[in-house]
């Protein structure tokens, strides 16, 4: 849960202070990649798709 929180705040951070949209973009793609093995359902299901 600790890492999930993290991640999730990494991710507001990048919402609230990107410049413009091509570096929002990229910061996301990086937290994406970061953060796909740790958000997912007990399901197998991926919150985030890759």
């Amino acid at each position: 849960m600790k890492k999930m929180h993290e991640l999730k705040e990494e991710f507001r951070k990048i919402y609230e202070t990107s410049e413009n949209s091509t570096e929002g973009m990229l910061s996301i793609s990086e937290w994406l990649a970061k953060s796909s093995s740790v958000f997912t359902l007990t399901d197998g299901h991926k919150w985030v798709k890759t």
